[in-house]
């Protein structure tokens, strides 16, 4: 009796840890990804307060985990989701600000996944950006697009001035320094998708319900992305708003 209690009690913690596995397993995979819909295409959307607060105690330059938008389903994507097509911009680095597509080479995020994407930025208004791009032109790493050189720390042509000292827009004090000025205007960053389609992206902000640069303060929740864009199909030659 005590010997068929013991074999009992080991068949139940196999069928225990055998259940745990299964449910774990289908929990790591993706849902089916779902379909573009028609409507995603060629209207401006407007995304408000994208992202989470920062770690308690994290420093201005602390580089921060990713995180995923999905342009074509207007929706951000989990990091569960990173070797799949099911988001098409990453933010990470600093103040998880700078922005990347999603591509299948080495040393971008989406690595090893179906995604086929890219990202540049333009020094033109977002209104002036209706030609699309050659694929050629678009680059597949990522954080690849953020600090601008007219402010500290600048890599190249980015969609944000950052001032550090608070001097260069601010007036020096304490609540002026450390602020990401994103460049509203003579900026556009344009994205191949996952997928293969496009989209142009206007940035408005990195700070919680504050479009208005007068509200960019160093107390101000961040970051939070506020920005529009227009998608395009794969094959499409201009941005068009219909």
């Amino acid at each position: 009796m005590k010997k068929l209690s013991i074999q009992t009690f080991y068949l139940f913690i196999s069928l225990a840890l055998l259940t745990a596995c299964s449910k774990n397993s289908t929990e790591d995979v993706p849902e089916p990804e779902p379909p573009v819909a028609d409507t995603m295409f060629n209207r401006l959307i407007t995304v408000l307060n994208f992202g989470e607060a920062l770690a308690e105690g994290s420093q201005p330059l602390d580089p921060q985990l990713p995180i995923y938008y999905s342009l074509e389903q207007n929706q951000p994507a989990p990091a569960t989701y990173k070797q799949t097509n099911r988001w098409d911009i990453s933010f990470n680095g600093t103040y998880r600000s700078f922005m990347g597509g999603n591509n299948s080479i080495t040393g971008n995020l989406g690595a090893g996944g179906p995604g086929k994407g890219g990202i540049l930025i333009l020094a033109k208004n977002f209104e002036e950006v209706t030609t699309i791009t050659a694929d050629a032109d678009f680059r597949t790493g990522s954080g690849l697009i953020g600090t601008d050189d007219s402010g500290a720390f600048g890599q190249g042509l980015g969609y944000y001035l950052y001032d550090f000292d608070g001097t260069i827009k601010g007036d020096g004090s304490y609540n002026s320094q450390h602020i990401a000025w994103v460049i509203q205007s003579g900026r556009t960053v344009v994205v191949r998708t996952a997928r293969g389609n496009y989209a142009k992206i206007k940035m408005l902000s990195i700070y919680k319900d504050a479009l208005n640069p007068k509200d960019w303060k160093r107390d101000a929740p961040h970051p939070y992305f506020s920005f529009q864009y227009v998608l395009a199909k794969a094959g499409s030659k201009t941005f068009d708003i219909k």
